[in-house]
């Protein structure tokens, strides 16, 4: 009810002011149930207990067209998923995670000495992303509602780095990926496209050449299934 909400944002008032050096996060509740209220005194927000990775790229599509990306926490877990039962490699679970608020929810002293190696290196390569994360443009490439696939793709444009993310949950016989067309890079630039990490593989066999067209034309991009 709306006085229950009233007395929920008093103790979060008395919370956060008492604590102000502490980080606060909001649940959905399960999902879908953000209160953007909340934001007020919790600048990030869980938006779902669905941590599966082909779920998690329409959960984390969908989310960015009410709240900002940054205040999306998104989070590695573990498999086979806790909900779905679905395996999905670590680099694609962290990857998408990477696209949002990065996070580890699992156990890691279960986990093999190569996913550890690999957390550790997505960690810092976040960091080092992370100035133009927060303060860039993100734009919507490929929709993951459009298409049994769930291809996926979105991008940042940063005040020094573009980067992209593209995503394919399920392969799809028979289907063809459209040309991977980037949004709001400086028309006058010429841009040099490298491969920072991933599972796939550009189509284009010199990704590193530069590439000043990119935007008009698209690259193209072949990604791997759960990648």
């Amino acid at each position: 009810s709306h006085r229950w909400m009233l007395g929920v944002y008093e103790v979060m008032h008395a919370v956060t002011t008492r604590f102000p050096d502490i980080t606060f996060e909001s649940c959905a509740a399960g999902g879908g149930r953000v209160d953007p209220g909340l934001f007020y005194f919790m600048g990030q927000a869980w938006p779902s207990d669905n941590t599966d990775f082909s779920d998690r790229l329409r959960i984390q599509y969908g989310t960015s067209y009410a709240y900002p990306i940054r205040s999306t926490t998104a989070h590695v877990s573990a498999v086979p998923n806790h909900q779905t039962g679905r395996q999905s490699s670590f680099r694609a679970r962290a990857l998408l995670a990477l696209s949002g608020g990065l996070g580890f929810e699992l156990d890691v002293t279960q986990m093999p000495e190569k996913d550890q190696e690999e957390a550790k290196a997505f960690i810092s390569l976040y960091k080092a992303m992370a100035k133009d994360l927060e303060a860039g443009e993100w734009y919507r490439l490929w929709s993951p509602f459009a298409s049994e696939s769930r291809l996926c793709a979105v991008m940042c444009v940063g005040p020094v780095k573009a980067y992209v993310f593209a995503f394919i949950a399920f392969r799809v016989p028979y289907s063809f990926f459209p040309p991977l067309k980037l949004q709001g890079l400086d028309p006058k630039a010429t841009y040099a496209v490298t491969q920072t990490v991933g599972g796939g593989r550009f189509a284009d066999p010199n990704p590193s050449e530069a590439c000043p067209t990119v935007a008009r034309h698209g690259c193209g991009l072949a990604p791997r299934s759960g990648q």
